[in-house]
């Protein structure tokens, strides 16, 4: 199991065409291709990587991958980072680890994007996005 770099970071905003207009006029990022999602938002780009993912809350969000509400997850609903994403090889030994420290953490795949995830939550409450290419897993 090998973390190989940060993937994106994903920001929860109230305001998305404001915080794309930052993002992509003031910063220079570009939209790019966003997977089929049932929420509203874009994945941003540089250099041909997605690094950031705009989310929109309100009724579209209400609860993260493990079902808690941002309030119960976070303190405080509102706009601010979500997640952090890191692109990781090991599927099998990252779920040993996990399980051998009791972290609890779910799985979600993406077979249009060849992606199978793992999440889980630091002691802040921010989640870690674990992606692994799934077709080099064999998931």
């Amino acid at each position: 199991m090998a973390l190989e770099g940060l993937d994106h970071c994903a920001i929860r905003t109230t305001r998305l065409e404001q915080t794309r207009s930052f993002y992509v006029d003031g910063l220079g990022l570009e939209v790019g291709p966003r997977p089929p999602l049932s929420l509203p938002g874009y994945w941003l780009y540089a250099g041909g990587q997605a690094v950031v993912h705009l989310m929109e809350i309100g009724s579209h969000y209400e609860a993260d991958v493990f079902g808690q509400s941002v309030t119960d997850q976070r303190g405080a609903e509102g706009p601010g980072v979500d997640h952090l994403a890191f692109r990781v090889s090991g599927l099998a030994a990252m779920r040993e680890r996990l399980s051998a420290l009791a972290i609890p953490y779910q799985e979600l795949s993406m077979s249009a994007a060849d992606l199978h995830q793992v999440f889980a939550v630091d002691p802040n409450g921010v989640i870690a996005e674990l992606n692994f290419k799934a077709s080099a897993e064999g998931v």
